[in-house]
């Protein structure tokens, strides 16, 4: 999964965005904000890419579901 960095918002505050973050089978930080991040916010472009490495995986419509949890983190 890639998130874009996000627009600063009405308070300086902002979200950065990682790339190219495994998220399948581990949990991975895929976007921080800063001390201003209060608010409203928006990331940059967000994108998610499944890799199918078996040649034994057949070519079909797969879907998949992300699930999020937004963490308080004190510094």
């Amino acid at each position: 999964m890639t998130i874009g960095n996000g627009n600063t918002n009405s308070i300086g505050g902002s979200i950065l965005g990682s790339q190219n973050s495994e998220i399948y089978t581990v949990a991975n930080t895929i976007a921080t904000g800063d001390a201003n991040s209060n608010g409203l916010n928006s990331t940059g472009l967000v994108s998610a890419a499944v890799d199918f490495a078996n040649t034994g995986v057949k070519a079909l419509e797969y879907s998949g579901t992300i699930d999020y949890t937004l963490l308080d983190v004190k510094a």
